[in-house]
């Protein structure tokens, strides 16, 4: 009826459907070659990312493989748009959370939903907000509002050493004394080396903490110890979780993080997936703080441009890598002066 219309696959219903081809083994590699596929720069550069992930992955699971190749198109049309679109046109979750109040009300399976029922979810009453309705005008309404709306400022921060404190020093010093090395030596032994391996997801985080352990000279018990420790200095600043929740209601907010691979995991267990609209980690993007690529990555999920962004890191060097991009850049020293340049920020 309409051939000149593109046909856009979700991608992030399709990246689950891949990982359900594969072992769970290969999970950590295939994540990061998908997101290679969707956060890439251009429709060239995701095509050429689509035909590694299938050389790599295409002799042990040509089922996985077939997922991604049979819809490429379809997969990868969003890049034929304009970038500021990209993040919402490649999945459907925007669209499907617009009418999540619908989605919510559904019956049990195997229950028809009462006359009555149906009708409440496009007829507002006396008391209650309008609420989107379902039909063939409805994605058009929603879009046309999403376009009248006034673009939002988008504040990208990171985890730790600002969400988070930075209980380093404090547990290499113990540690330290502990095993009988210096400070120095101590955080040697858990960060030498890991830029290009565990920080970008090229190692998994057991094995890198065999290599800590052998640097170290630790056994078993005592690495136990070690890792159950350092993660009970990890204390969130409430402060700033409060306020990045009330963000979200009024600007576009992102974590964006050098991070190990169990992090997101660790983040679920806090109760804190939800503070910011993304979390964008180096151990899934392939990349780590200050490479641009993850700037970008974060910017493109959020939709932001450069200019409307304010990036808040505690590393110099990470906070110049923003502003080289156009971003505004804070460096954090403390709560109270990172919570005033957030505010100033959204106020000007």
């Amino acid at each position: 009826m309409l051939p000149d219309i593109k046909e856009q696959r979700c991608c992030v219903h399709k990246n689950a459907n891949v990982l359900a081809a594969l072992p769970k083994s290969a999970h950590a590699g295939a994540k990061k070659a998908l997101a290679e596929i969707w956060n890439a720069e251009d429709n060239d550069h995701a095509r050429g990312a689509v035909k590694a992930f299938a050389a790599d992955y295409g002799a042990k699971f040509p089922k996985a493989v077939a997922k991604v190749t049979q819809d490429e198109d379809g997969l990868l049309a969003y890049y034929d748009f304009p970038a500021a679109h990209w993040v919402h046109l490649r999945t459907t979750n925007p669209i499907e959370s617009t009418f999540a109040l619908a989605h919510g009300q559904r019956p049990a399976p195997g229950r028809a939903r009462p006359r009555q029922e149906r009708s409440s979810l496009t007829e507002s009453s006396p008391s209650a907000p309008p609420r989107t309705p379902h039909g063939p005008h409805s994605l058009a309404l929603a879009m046309t509002a999403a376009v009248n709306l006034p673009a939002r400022k988008a504040v990208l921060i990171d985890l730790g050493g600002v969400l988070t404190g930075d209980y380093l020093p404090a547990a290499a010093t113990a540690w330290g004394i502990r095993l009988g090395i210096s400070q120095q030596a101590f955080l040697a032994a858990l960060f030498s080396g890991s830029d290009d391996q565990v920080l970008t997801g090229r190692v998994s985080e057991p094995a890198w903490w065999d290599i800590v352990a052998a640097r170290l000279h630790a056994d078993p018990g005592v690495m136990a110890e070690l890792r159950q420790d350092l993660a009970s200095r990890e204390v969130w600043d409430q402060a700033l979780v409060a306020l990045l929740r009330r963000l979200r209601a009024h600007a576009k907010t992102a974590i964006v993080s050098n991070a190990w691979p169990g992090t997101r995991a660790r983040i679920s267990r806090a109760g804190m997936l939800d503070i910011t609209d993304e979390i964008v980690l180096s151990c899934e993007a392939g990349y780590a703080k200050p490479d641009p690529r993850i700037y970008h990555a974060a910017l493109r999920q959020l939709a932001a441009s450069p200019s409307t962004a304010l990036f808040i890191d505690n590393t110099p060097g990470h906070v110049a890598a923003a502003r080289k991009l156009g971003m505004a850049g804070h460096l954090h020293t403390s709560t109270i002066s990172t919570i005033t340049r957030i505010e100033d920020f959204l106020a000007a």
